[in-house]
């Protein structure tokens, strides 16, 4: 326990453009011990996700280490070889990716890319490859894991295909996991998950954890140690608590001011409110004029096909009896965990899905019946933030 896991002395990491070299990273010094957990902290661009890649040597495009030094389990990797870095990777130093979109291949079955990490780092035997791939994902919060693992990414939620990525980053029981926004796609309930399971890995195992997030909230709930980074440099460091407590550079201070959720707000707000609501709620049902419907969505159903199962599993029933009405001048929010069904409502909404069963109307008109014609037209006055 006296010697870091993961050491790295005053690193410097730069890039290579059209207008000259820019320094990404500018004298970065931080150690992480066996079974300790860290967090680096900082907004998007300080240089959080370049410092994780550098310890991986997958810094993109021209991105390289031009100063100090990079040491884990007293070993000097800073300037190692492509096939000195693939030895390290997955078998001693894991990684969860941030984008479950764009590292994933989506021709290949989830099951076969949680395998592939297996038999990369030769971690069991060839008969034990399927049980240990459907325990991964179980251990990941995938529920129905034996039946998960046959599905393809376009067939998985964003959540979901959060979860098989950080199934893929634990396969091979690494002592570093390094977990860049680790929960960004998931919800909270998986969230609590996915963060206690790390928890209990690095209580067991004796892994380190290494959190890369913009989330001070989930930084100092799961950290012991936070880093906060500011353009490239560490502007703070220590103790969780101590930091929260008392925040010595500015930076720090605003995020720590900024930390409580606007969720958090709006939700106070509205037990503080709750007389009002109920109030305005009687008036409404005494004879108050009714807000104008602009979508109407009733007892909407969608069922999928499961490839490859037959009888009742084969049918995943994602949508069942849904009904809405969205009134002009109002927002509504559809809240859910993730595989709840949500973004698939808003694609039938939006006429990208077919519905199994149900109907969905805008301002009083059917839209599964409508020509090419009407539906380029309702494409202008429904938009989507994908």
């Amino acid at each position: 326990m006296n010697q870091p896991l993961l050491e790295m002395q005053d690193v410097k990491i730069s890039f290579t453009t059209s207008t000259g070299v820019v320094e990404a990273v500018r004298g970065v010094d931080l150690s992480i011990y066996p079974g300790q957990s860290v967090a680096i902290v900082g907004e998007s661009g300080s240089g959080k996700s370049t410092t994780a890649m550098a310890i991986l040597g997958l810094l993109p495009g021209t991105g390289r280490v031009t100063g100090g030094r990079i040491l884990f389990e007293g070993q000097d990797i800073t300037h190692f070889n492509d096939k000195q870095f693939e030895a390290l990777r997955g078998n001693r130093i894991g990684l969860v990716p941030q984008d479950p979109m764009s590292n994933l291949n989506p021709v290949w079955r989830i099951g076969t890319q949680i395998d592939e990490s297996l038999r990369a780092n030769h971690v069991v035997k060839g008969s034990e490859h399927h049980h240990r791939v459907v325990e991964l994902l179980e251990e990941a919060g995938l529920p129905d894991a034996e039946r998960r693992a046959k599905q393809y990414p376009h067939e998985f939620s964003g959540g979901m295909r959060q979860r098989a990525l950080i199934a893929m980053g634990l396969a091979a029981r690494p002592k570093l996991l390094i977990a860049d926004e680790p929960t960004s796609a998931l919800d909270v309930t998986v969230q609590k998950t996915i963060l206690d399971h790390l928890d209990t890995l690095t209580a067991e195992l004796g892994n380190a954890v290494l959190f890369i997030t913009h989330d001070l909230g989930l930084a100092a709930e799961r950290a012991e140690h936070l880093i906060v980074m500011h353009r490239g440099r560490i502007v703070e460091s220590g103790p969780s608590r101590e930091i929260l407590r008392d925040p010595q550079h500015p930076y720090t201070r605003r995020l720590v001011t900024a930390a409580p959720s606007l969720a958090s707000s709006r939700i106070r707000a509205a037990h503080e409110a709750g007389l009002e609501t109920a109030k305005h709620v009687a008036a409404t049902a005494d004879g108050e004029k009714p807000q104008e419907t602009v979508i109407s969505v009733k007892n909407l159903c969608k069922e999928f096909d499961i490839r490859g199962q037959r009888g009742e599993k084969k049918v995943l029933k994602a949508v069942d009896d849904v009904s809405f009405d969205l009134h002009r001048g109002t927002t509504l929010a559809l809240v859910g965990e993730s595989g709840s069904g949500k973004s698939t409502v808003a694609n039938m909404v939006l006429n990208l899905l077919e519905p199994t069963s149900g109907t969905i109307s805008y301002e009083g008109q059917d839209t599964s019946n409508l020509s090419r014609k009407q539906l380029f037209d309702l494409r202008r006055k429904m938009q989507v933030v994908f």
